[in-house]
């Protein structure tokens, strides 16, 4: 059986390298996964320009170190992003496959039949609804589809075995991925691990009955928080300096109120049924197939259900809660409350927030069910009935299998896709871009909210974070929210077409350039949004007619007092030439005191890495002692 399981995975590490032709890339989104393109540039940009994020987005250096390595063996941005999304697959089939047996039988070498063919169903399963959203997205963010449930597996290891080698694993692991372990993936690891380690104790104490190793975990915690400190001490300096934004978004009343509670109360209808968890992703009749998970789970605990099943179900139960926010009155009322808890608000979007901890719990209680109904079935029964599940999920699941869930047309466009290939013009362009000499860079057309769009060489296009930004190095506004405190003042001034204080703000923030996208493709098959954001009252195309198309946008630039720099295809430079030219600093000027809290962090880091490796070897060395 062993070789069926490599074969599936191997299967589904293969797949992903069969969903975009060669040269073409995905990369847009909140993510912005630019750092497929050139990940060394991007990782250096961010350093050097912190000053643009939150502190904790240190933490993502890592990876982009991680995907440089990769680029020289490859070179290829189709392949890597094949690689990644390839390894995300597979891992998360395989770690359900070894949780799933490890819960099952964990005194047992060697697997029964039974076992292993639940094990290797709930990973199937498990792949088929790792969203609510849709399978393209698990894939883009976090990567918790297969991070979480492998580093459950490795800490489930590590307390049955005290093997520090599987401490070593779960801490390498979460280096390469600390972005899931910082600020920004702070919701995702506050609603995954209390869970999982919660339940994790209760298995190892009950059904063990071991006493849980309290020793190995304090170390592991203690190497994880030095490991991490490169972005953890930044992070909580922000937060509890209350002259930063950090601590007033995560601590003031006024942002509770606003992101948390409001929010909350008007989303939670929509965002909360039940329905969508426990069905997901449902977007066609093929969808009604995972009807069978929930069928299974009822026979089983109707059948006979064991202890682990219960306890399994409680928290199946709790997460559901959790990730519906709708389940009666008095719960809503509840969940409301938990909002005024300082950082709960991490939570808002609670639907997304809490699914990945909900469907790793939804698939356990289903091997769970599912042990229970073949439980002292004859073999042949036992073969037919994990083949109609995983075919079963394999169809409902096909269209994913086929690539299409990731070419789903961009919010709002018209029926623009997010796959393309770069255009070598932008490419040109953002290389003089680089070489400009000191000066900020306004970037139109102007978006909410700090968007760029581009369109590939044969069609489709990046709709994303700012590439002047991750590509180049240089600071630029892109979208009104990168205007900040001047966000207003300079909407109201376009609306005016009062050009004297447009170059008024622009010389204040010391832009000295304008990067102009003239494809006519990027407003006219974008019709809303990334140009009318949801939810505001003003955008940047029904109130704005001198920004309203491109055409309105070379009127409107014909006022300005321009000297062309650069020009091919569709990408332009100008340079504004000001009647009392300001004084051009440096770009991105990273507080001292941040880049101090950096260094103490990455000092700390380091030293912990170093005992790290000391204590792999000395259980290396101990562990070959105590075999002879």
């Amino acid at each position: 059986m062993r070789k069926v399981v490599f074969l599936i995975a191997i299967i589904l590490f293969i797949i992903p390298f069969f969903w975009v032709k060669p040269g073409f890339v995905d990369l847009g989104g909140d993510a912005g996964r630019l750092y497929f393109l050139d990940p060394l540039t991007v990782a250096k940009n961010l350093y050097d320009h912190q000053s643009l994020a939150w502190a904790s987005a240190y933490a993502i250096l890592p990876y982009e170190l991680a995907l440089a390595v990769l680029k020289k063996v490859v070179g290829s941005a189709t392949t890597m992003i094949a690689i990644d999304r390839g390894l995300q697959l597979s891992l998360a089939f395989y770690s359900i496959y070894l949780i799933v047996n490890t819960l099952l039988s964990p005194a047992k070498q060697i697997r029964s039949f039974r076992d292993t063919c639940a094990a290797i169903v709930s990973g199937i399963v498990y792949v088929g609804f790792v969203s609510s959203s849709g399978w393209a997205l698990s894939l883009e963010t976090h990567s918790q589809i297969f991070l979480n449930p492998l580093i459950f597996y490795l800490l489930l290891r590590y307390c049955l075995t005290s093997n520090f080698i599987f401490a070593v694993c779960i801490l390498l692991l979460t280096l390469i991925y600390s972005g899931n372990f910082s600020f920004s993936g702070m919701p995702q690891l506050a609603a995954f691990y209390p869970h999982a380690i919660g339940f994790l104790l209760i298995f190892i104490t009950r059904f063990i009955r071991r006493p849980v190793p309290w020793r190995n975990l304090f170390i592991l915690g203690i190497l994880f928080v030095g490991l991490h400190a490169y972005h953890i001490v930044p992070t909580a300096a922000s937060l509890l300096d209350k002259s930063t934004f950090t601590h007033s978004y995560v601590f003031g009343s006024q942002s509770i109120q606003e992101s948390g509670v409001h929010y909350f109360d008007v989303n939670h209808e929509t965002l909360g049924k039940i329905s969508t968890p426990l069905f997901a992703p449902a977007r066609s009749p093929q969808n009604l197939l995972i009807l069978f998970v929930p069928m299974v789970i009822f026979l089983g605990l109707m059948r006979s259900p064991s202890v682990l099943g219960e306890v399994t179900g409680i928290f199946f139960a709790v997460t559901l809660f959790l990730v519906s926010a709708n389940i009666t009155k008095i719960g809503v009322g509840l969940y409301q409350k938990l909002f005024y808890i300082p950082g709960f608000m991490m939570f808002r979007s609670f639907n997304d927030k809490w699914y990945y901890v909900f469907a790793f719990f939804y698939v356990l209680l289903f091997a769970c069910s599912f042990a229970s109904v073949i439980k002292n079935r004859k073999t042949w029964i036992v073969a037919a009935l994990s083949l109609f599940i995983i075919g079963s999920t394999i169809y409902r699941i096909f269209p994913f299998l086929q690539g299409k869930a990731i070419d789903v047309p961009h919010y709002q466009s018209k029926n623009v896709s997010p796959i393309f290939s770069i255009d070598p013009n932008l490419m040109d362009t953002l290389s003089v871009v680089r070489t400009l000499p000191e000066g900020k860079i306004l970037t139109l057309p102007l978006t909410f909210p700090y968007y760029q769009i581009a369109y590939g060489k044969e069609g489709g296009a990046y709709v994303g974070g700012s590439l002047i930004i991750s590509l180049t190095g240089r600071e630029d506004y892109s979208g009104f929210w990168r205007f900040g405190n001047y966000a207003q003042k300079m909407f109201d001034a376009i609306h005016d077409e009062d050009i004297h204080t447009i170059l008024e703000i622009l010389s204040t923030l010391h832009v000295r350039y304008i990067f102009y996208n003239s494809d006519s493709r990027i407003m006219d098959n974008f019709p809303d949004y990334p140009y009318i954001y949801p939810g505001l009252m003003y955008s940047s195309k029904d109130q704005l007619p001198a920004i309203r198309d491109q055409a309105a946008y070379a009127a409107f630039l014909a006022k300005f007092p321009l000297k062309k720099v650069y020009e091919k295809g569709v990408y332009s430079l100008y340079e504004i030439e000001y009647v009392n030219p300001p004084v051009f600093t440096s770009s991105f000027e990273v507080p001292t005191q941040e880049k101090q809290y950096f260094t103490v962090g990455r000092g700390i880091s380091i030293v912990t890495a170093g005992i790290m490796i000391v204590l792999s070897v000395w259980e290396l060395i101990w562990r070959k002692y105590k075999k002879k």
